[in-house]
């Protein structure tokens, strides 16, 4: 069957876009489960970032090589159409943050305490005196100049300063 393509193509195509396809799926869909449920252990996250950029490749690849089908069949079934659109909605609502209903971690708690409380407060939780404390977030670059001074004060929502500030005060 002769789809437009060249036959070298779609075969080379089809030959190795389809196993991995097929086996990038089973890959994502038993870590995505393990993920969902906090199950995940060992490099199954990992696994399912880099191999979820190998599964785009393989359905581009897929596709090429199924072009004609595919155009044929998204371009005259409704079905096919509502789904696509469907999902894209999906995908555009995924970037929108929403208020959430659910209470925060009680680790998430805990950090946004220690961001928000003067460097004076977590003196006693570090065994450093305020001015130790100073000291150690200037060797790490993090610009507090008073120990009256709340982290959060200072570095704002910069994950990497926040880092370094917490490993240098914490650090024994």
């Amino acid at each position: 069957m002769n789809l437009g393509i060249p036959p070298t193509c779609m075969h080379i195509s089809r030959t190795w876009a389809t196993p991995i396809v097929i086996g990038c799926f089973v890959l994502m869909a038993v870590t995505g489960i393990l993920m969902f449920f906090h199950l995940e252990r060992g490099l199954n996250k990992t696994a399912h970032e880099w191999v979820g950029l190998i599964l785009v490749a393989g359905v581009v690849a897929h596709a090429f090589a199924n072009g004609s089908a595919f155009k044929g069949h998204v371009l005259r079934s409704r079905l096919a159409q509502g789904i696509i659109v469907a999902l894209l909605l999906v995908l555009v609502g995924s970037f929108i943050k929403w208020p959430s209903s659910e209470p925060k971690s009680a680790q998430a708690l805990v950090m946004q305490s220690v961001l928000r409380s003067p460097l004076s407060a977590l003196a006693p939780l570090t065994g450093n005196s305020p001015e130790q404390m100073l000291a150690k977030l200037q060797a790490a670059q993090v610009p507090l100049r008073s120990a009256d001074q709340s982290l959060e004060s200072v570095i704002g929502k910069d994950r990497e300063m926040r880092n370094r500030a917490l490993s240098a005060l914490f650090q024994p």
